[in-house]
């Protein structure tokens, strides 16, 4: 019996040790499955799309590592963005149409947990498909410049331009329109629509109305008129008379266009007219003889002269203008119709219709003022007048001459023509 517990005794150790290391075995197996099944619970990503809703989540990762998701719904990317330890949304979309959707999450410490889905959620709620009318316009105007107008984007479409193929205002405009699930363009299609435009250029021109032609008013004489076009922001209008002499010859009328202006026919070339005129006699009948006169009066000492208007016959004062007094007047008288002035009067015009005067009316003469009056004489006495004493032969007045050698003078004389006389006629006997 000793020797049976001594050898169980001698073998207990061993024993001992065999289980410790059993234990040790089992306990690391728990071990080293509990530390792989942990990162399976660890990182959990998950996407599930619904009739109303896309759930995004992403949980138990590292919240010290970069990580980043990425969320885009029919085309547009409506979550790009990093998170921590866990990232949990629910995005919502309309249930009448369908959906294409994609959801990538990065895992920011390793690629081992990184997730990707896509999908496409059909709509719950079918909906009639709504018609978008919305489409650029264009106007070409001159010059570089040109209007593209351009819908801003609206729920059911966006556009995009493009405009690199522009040089200098010149060169083709892109305009592309797409469409979100549910919508058609006016003509029923779905796709994407191009709209393309060409710009130019082209100087600014503004049509202008022809003006009308320029024309004469030819009068006897050398006198002459002409009617031309009035310059304007368009056009402008030369007169050239160097083709008139004496009154007789051609007028040249030349109406030029401003840049940026055209014709309302569509050309550009100047205008010319030529206007004739003569210088024929003129060969009027005058029905009267016209007549005016200008009136004078001199200054005196404290008052100018005037010149007034005269006497007129058959003819009307039309222009008077008389200075202050010292200056020049100048007075024109008009034939009434059918009368004239007489030719070769002073300040008659050729044609016989006015008569112009031009006088110089007094200024005031202080001079007159400083002639004195004559001296007044003082009053004499009066002597009364002595009478002669009577004689045969009476004297002239104050004179002292004998008035009776006249006398005898004078029956001389007669005597002397009564022979004369009587010889004459005896002569003629």
């Amino acid at each position: 019996m000793y020797s049976v517990l001594n050898h169980s005794l001698s073998h207990r150790p061993r024993a001992l040790a065999l289980a410790a290391m059993m234990l040790l075995t089992a306990l690391l197996g728990a071990l080293l499955v509990t530390m792989s099944a942990q990162p399976a619970q660890a990182h959990t990503p998950a996407a599930q799309a619904s009739c109303g809703t896309l759930a995004v989540s992403a949980t138990s990762y590292s919240g010290s590592a970069a990580n980043h998701v990425t969320v885009v719904i029919d085309g547009e990317t409506v979550v790009d963005e990093d998170f921590g330890q866990a990232f949990e949304r629910t995005l919502t979309w309309s249930q009448s149409f369908d959906h294409d959707w994609s959801v990538t999450i990065d895992q920011g410490d390793g690629d081992q947990f990184d997730f990707e889905q896509s999908g496409t959620q059909v709509a719950c709620q079918p909906a009639p498909p709504t018609t978008v009318t919305a489409v650029p316009t264009f106007q070409d105007v001159c010059g570089p410049e040109y209007q593209l107008t351009v819908p801003a984007d609206g729920e059911g479409y966006r556009f995009s331009t493009d405009t690199s193929d522009l040089v200098g205002g010149s060169g083709e405009i892109v305009v592309t329109g797409t469409l979100q699930r549910g919508y058609v363009w006016d003509d029923g299609t779905t796709g994407v629509r191009t709209f393309r435009f060409d710009a130019t250029s082209e100087p600014c021109t503004t049509t202008v109305d022809i003006p009308a032609a320029a024309s004469g008013q030819d009068v006897c004489g050398p006198d002459y008129g002409v009617t031309a076009p009035q310059d304007t922001d368009a056009y402008v209008t030369t007169i050239d008379r160097s083709g008139v002499v004496d009154g007789a010859g051609t007028v040249v009328v030349t109406t030029t266009l401003n840049a940026g202006y055209v014709w309302s026919d569509g050309t550009t070339e100047p205008r010319t007219w030529s206007v004739t005129v003569t210088n024929e006699p003129c060969d009027t009948p005058v029905a009267g003889i016209a007549s005016a006169g200008i009136v004078v009066t001199p200054p005196t000492c404290d008052a100018p002269g005037t010149a007034t208007t005269g006497e007129t016959e058959r003819a009307s004062w039309t222009v008077t203008d008389v200075p202050a007094a010292g200056g020049t007047a100048t007075f024109v008288a008009t034939a009434e119709e059918g009368a004239a002035f007489e030719a070769g009067l002073p300040g008659v015009s050729a044609d016989l219709v006015t008569r112009t005067f031009t006088v110089d009316v007094p200024a005031a003469d202080a001079g007159l003022c400083s002639i004195a009056p004559p001296p007044v004489q003082p009053p004499t006495q009066v002597t009364p007048p002595v009478t002669p004493p009577q004689s045969s032969a009476p004297t002239l007045p104050r004179t002292g001459f004998d008035v009776s050698s006249i006398l005898v003078l004078g029956a001389l004389l007669a005597m002397a023509g009564t022979a004369l006389v009587v010889r004459r006629v005896r002569a003629d006997a």
